[in-house]
Formats: structure tokens, sequence, C-alpha cells
């Protein structure tokens, strides 16, 4: 087993004890939330890995546990996206849709509800949202119809509804494993309708 997967695995080894611990100990929901974040994180950074090994006896071992992550991701607002038994996971409030095509250029549309300020991440054909202040999103849909490279790209990005600003606030790099980070802030007094469009 390559040297950084055998890492990535005992960490989330580690942050998976931590949080049945939290809940044991009856922990506040933020806690929790936090570290539920953390593990489905961890956990796509582990499917990055499978990605470019050819460990498949640990591979069909991560299977079992990628359902479990998914299940996990459905309880708080986060998106967990793998090829599996669960062909998409995601919040009880996002539907997704992410179908590669052969396309030379790509696209992603987002649209949500949004009172506060969140991070959009995108990395390959996986979405997550990191959730800062105020309300968590509401019905929040995306489209996808080819994952975002595993190389350098200039992503550019149209505001298409919503009265906060939305940018784009990390390009995909090599240093962050080529995942494109999206701030939406959205000034107080209620929620508002956001959607945005990246291409590259």
């Amino acid at each position: 087993m390559p040297v950084d997967l055998y890492v990535a695995l005992c960490g989330f080894a580690g942050s998976t004890r931590a949080y049945l611990q939290m809940v044991a100990e009856g922990r506040e929901e933020a806690g929790l939330r936090s570290a539920a974040y953390r593990l489905v994180a961890q956990a796509m950074d582990i499917d990055a890995l499978f990605g470019t090994t050819g460990a498949s006896n640990v591979r069909q071992a991560w299977r079992a546990v990628q359902e479990n992550v998914a299940l996990l991701s459905n309880t708080y607002p986060l998106v967990y996206t793998y090829s599996g038994g669960f062909r998409e996971a995601m919040t009880r409030t996002t539907r997704a849709t992410a179908v590669p095509t052969a396309a030379a250029r790509g696209r992603f549309r987002w649209r949500g509800r949004v009172d506060g300020s969140d991070y959009i991440m995108l990395q390959g054909n996986q979405v997550s949202i990191s959730h800062l202040e105020d309300r968590y999103i509401q019905d929040a849909t995306y489209e996808l119809p080819a994952p975002l490279p595993q190389q350098p790209v200039q992503a550019n990005l149209t505001k298409l509804k919503g009265r906060g600003t939305v940018e784009i606030v990390r390009q995909p790099t090599a240093d962050n494993r080529y995942t494109l980070t999206v701030l939406i802030q959205d000034p107080a007094g209620g929620d508002d309708l956001y959607e945005f469009e990246v291409t590259w």
C-alpha cells in the first residue's frame, strides 16, 4: 500500500474514533457537524488517492466505509459523491447530477438558498459545502456535465442570481489537489436565492 494512502487511512480512523467519542459524550450539534465535515473531507481525499493506486484489496474494504460516510453526509449539509454502491450521496436538501462527458471545456452550475457565508468546493465530480456562519444552505442543486479536470485550469465565474457576493477564492492547482472553491456571502436579513456558473 502506498505510504500516502496508509497515512490518510490512519488519519481517517483517528477522526472516526474522535467522532464516536463525541457522540458518546453527547456533544453539541455544532461540534458533531464540524467533526462530520472533517470525516467527509478526509474520505474525499482518500477517494482521490485510490484513483491513483492499484490497491484493489484495500479498495474493496473501503467501499463499505464509503457507504457509511454517505449516510453520515445525509445528516449534515455536505455532499459526498463517489463511484461505489451508492452512486450519489447528498445532504437532505441537495440533489446532484454528475454525468461525465468527453467535452473539452467544462461548466459547473450551482443553485441554492443562502443566508450567511458558505464555501462551495468542487474536486473532480465531488461537491462539498463548508458552512461558515448563520443558517445552512437550503434547496441546493448543481449541474456538472463533466468533472473538473485533475490538471491546472483557469476557472471563470458568472453570478446569475443573488444579492450578495459570489467569487472564486481558490483556483484548482496541484497544491490543493485541483479543488475549486467558491465563496458566497449573503448580507443580513433572511436568505436569498443564489445561482452561479463556473466555466473552464
